[in-house]
Order: C-alpha cells, then sequence, then structure tokens
C-alpha cells in the first residue's frame, strides 16, 4: 500500500529540512512520495527545497510566489498525488511522520478508507484563549456537519480515489473539513486512531483572526453548498436539470412568494435594464431561458432554448409570441453568426463545464453581437432566497456554483468585457461582445 504525503509550506525555514529528515526515516521501507508545495514563502524556504531536491529529485516540488493559503497549495499538491493513500502533514512536526507511519499500517492492516489522528494527550501547549477557541469550533462543525470529533483538523491518511472525487469550494483553512464531509458524503465511515503530537519544531503558527473569520463564515456556507461538494458526473447532472427539475422562476416573480421573490424580481428588472441599454439587432436568444422570465420582455419572435420540455411548456404562456426550441446550450443546432443578441441568465452556474457554453454563445454570435447574462455571486446573502417556500428544490441540486468576480472574468475571457456589475451582493451581471 502505497502513500502520497503532501508537506504544504510558508516561511518554513527552521522546520524544513527536519521534517523532511523524519519522513524519509520513517517511510523508507514503504512505497512513498513526497510532495512539498511552497505557497509563496519569503523567507529562505526555496532556496533549502532546491538544495535538498538536488540530491533527491524523486520529490515533487510545486512553487509559486504569490501566497494564496493553505487551502490552495494542499489542492495542488493533491493533483500530483499518484499513490493509494493521501496525507497532508505539515512541516512544524507537531504531527511526528513516525505517527503517520502508524496510521499507514493500521490503515493497511484493517482495509480503512479514512482515517483521522485523535491527540492521546491534551494540547498543554495551547494557550487557553487557543483552547477556548478549539472547543467551540468543534461543537459548531458538529453542529453544521453532524461531525463530532475532538479536533476535525488532525492528522488524516485517504485513499485517493475518493480525495480525488471532491469538489474543494473555499480556500483558507476550510480544505479539513471539506475532506471530512466529502468522505462523509460518499459513504466512507470515518475511523480514528490515537496519536501522540508535540509542539511545534520552530516558527511560529499562521493562524490569524482573518482565517478564523473566514472559515466560520464558510462553514456557513457550505452548509448550504454541500451538494455540491462531490464532483459530479456532467451526464448525471444534465438528467437532473433535463428530467427532475420542476421550478417556476416566472411564477414565483409574479406571485410573491418571500425573499426569493425579491431576489428573483430585482434581476428580472436588472437584465431588461441592460437588455434595452446594450442590446442590438433583429435576431435575439435567450439561452437557457427556463419558463420565459427575461424571455417575455424580449422582441417578437425571438428565439427561447431550454434543455428542459417542462420549462418550455411554462414558457407558452408566459412567452406566447416567442419561438421556443429544446436543446442542449452547449451544442446548439443554429448555424454560425445566427444572432446578434444572446441573453444567458443564471445558467452557467449549473454546468460542469460552463467554458464549452459560452463557446457556443461565441459561434453564434454575430459579428459584433452582444452577450448579456448573470450568475450568482459569491456572497452569503445570497443563501437567504433559501428561506423561500421552494428552498427543497435548490437543496436537491446537483451542482450550483457561485462565482467570485475573477473567476467571472475568466471564463468570459474569449469575449470582450464591456461591463460586470453587482447586484445588491447577490447576482454579477455582465455585458460582452463578439470581435467585429
Amino acid at each position: 500500500m502505497s502513500i502520497s504525503i503532501i508537506i504544504p509550506v510558508y516561511n518554513e525555514e527552521e522546520c524544513i529540512k527536519e521534517c523532511l529528515t523524519q519522513v524519509n526515516e520513517a517511510f523508507h521501507n514503504i512505497d512513498y512520495e513526497i510532495i512539498i508545495v511552497n505557497d509563496g514563502s519569503t523567507d529562505k524556504t526555496h532556496q533549502i527545497i532546491s538544495s535538498i531536491i538536488k540530491e533527491k529529485p524523486a520529490i515533487k516540488y510545486i512553487f509559486y510566489r504569490q501566497n494564496k493559503g493553505y487551502s490552495y497549495a494542499i489542492k495542488e499538491g493533491v493533483k500530483k498525488a499518484r499513490k493509494d493513500y493521501v496525507s497532508f502533514i505539515d512541516a512544524d512536526l507537531q504531527y511526528p511522520p513516525k505517527e503517520l507511519l502508524k496510521m499507514h499500517n493500521h490503515a493497511k492492516n484493517s482495509n480503512i478508507e479514512f482515517l483521522i489522528g485523535i491527540p492521546i494527550q491534551k494540547r498543554k501547549y495551547y494557550n487557553p484563549i487557543r483552547k477556548i477557541m478549539s472547543f467551540f469550533y468543534n461543537i459548531y462543525v458538529s453542529f453544521l456537519f453532524g461531525i463530532k470529533l475532538k479536533d476535525p483538523n488532525s492528522l488524516k491518511l485517504m485513499k485517493r480515489k475518493y480525495l480525488e472525487k471532491i469538489n474543494f469550494l473555499f480556500g483558507y483553512g476550510m480544505i479539513e473539513i471539506e475532506t471530512l464531509l466529502g468522505f462523509k458524503m460518499q459513504g466512507i465511515s470515518i475511523n480514528t486512531y490515537p496519536i501522540n503530537v508535540r509542539e511545534r519544531f520552530a516558527g511560529k503558527s499562521k493562524c490569524s483572526l482573518k482565517i478564523i473569520y473566514r472559515t466560520i463564515i464558510d462553514c456557513a456556507k457550505l452548509r448550504f453548498l454541500k451538494n455540491t461538494l462531490i464532483k459530479k458526473n456532467e451526464n448525471q447532472t444534465k438528467y437532473y436539470y433535463k428530467h427532475i427539475e420542476n421550478y417556476d422562476w416566472t411564477k414565483i416573480v409574479d406571485k410573491f412568494r418571500g425573499p426569493e421573490t425579491f431576489f428573483h424580481r430585482t434581476r428580472e428588472k436588472a437584465m431588461i435594464k441592460l437588455i434595452k441599454k446594450y442590446g442590438e439587432g433583429d435576431r435575439y436568444l435567450d439561452a437557457g431561458c427556463g419558463t420565459g422570465l427575461i424571455l417575455r420582455h424580449l422582441p417578437k419572435n425571438s428565439v427561447g432554448l431550454d434543455l428542459n420540455p417542462r420549462n418550455l411548456e411554462k414558457a407558452k404562456k408566459y412567452a406566447p409570441k416567442a419561438r421556443l426550441l429544446e436543446g442542449d446550450i452547449e451544442a446548439m443546432s443554429f448555424p454560425d453568426k445566427s444572432f446578434s443578441t444572446v441573453i444567458c441568465s443564471e445558467v452557467l452556474e449549473h454546468l460542469l463545464y460552463p467554458q464549452k457554453a459560452v463557446k457556443e454563445i461565441k459561434r453564434v454570435l454575430k459579428p459584433g453581437g452582444i452577450l448579456i447574462g448573470s450568475v450568482p455571486k459569491d456572497s452569503f446573502i445570497w443563501k437567504l432566497r433559501f428561506l423561500s417556500c421552494s428552498r427543497k428544490c435548490f437543496e436537491k441540486e446537483p451542482y450550483h456554483k457561485h462565482y467570485r468576480r475573477e473567476e467571472i472574468e475568466k471564463l468570459l475571457s474569449p469575449l470582450k468585457i464591456i461591463r460586470i456589475s453587482s447586484l445588491i451582493f447577490m447576482n454579477w451581471l455582465f455585458v460582452t461582445q463578439k470581435d467585429i
């Protein structure tokens, strides 16, 4: 049974050499690999690692100059892992490599797929404030996710094939909780194993009030987004939106249903303003038209395309003058350069590979044509819509992404971005243009 040991480092010049020495001593009789991820260290960590890998070229080394956080470093390491099991171990040696070896042997003998170390002794070197924070954090995690552990962030040993199915959503220190929840959602038992822990070998903790605050907020977000945590098969996702989803956006807008009605009405009005200002030409396409919320405001003979036939039946009532077609936004049957304006509102977030849809939209746009759309923003306020009566619909969704500004900019990069604006901390509205 082989193991990939991922070591994320940030300014660990005092620890990294000793850490690698102890890992090699502990695992010299095991099939293992070391993956070091240098998260933008500003001290001599890079120089020390570079000198070590000259003697041990088998060590995989990832280095980037910008500090992107612990979770990002781990995710980069997971991409490089190739062994049966994966573990994250900090360079500060609070979790000695020999304890990881004991966990490895136990998992091998008992055929365990997920194992987390539970400290035998209390962490006496924690100051009183740290102990209190740790106590309430454990209660918080138990309340949100039903994961009852004394230390959810402790040393873990995981089967790689299950780890790779987790769609890590957040940064900072969230990867520990995402990993636990991801395995739990795949039906994998969370097994524990007693281990010894020690005080840091050297250096200082990287934990800060900013990281603590973000972790608390992101845990709350994850509670709402947990159904998107496990990577979905593209065919399974489309099957849901084509055959199962049954949600009438237009009805929710026209008949008050609580916070959700407010959100949809606000977005509808904002989209209409953008269409009046930027829409041009005589051929309009509403790609992913749903039940016709935006389509009913477009010019006569506009085309509404949707994957869901039930949506199109409802759209006939709301947009009787439109031409309605069933089809996939990622593989449209229209000829090249067919439309002068394309609308794509609240669609891209449901696609595992939204770049395919953007490429298709670019293809069917005429030179100089306009794309106007919206996606959910990565904001906690957006979650308030789940207070409405149709919240069960969203809880069953297989995939629903929330975008940061830089993510939507990257997604829309094949087109010229004219504007991206925020709508009451809930949506990103965007207008782009195809080159003439």
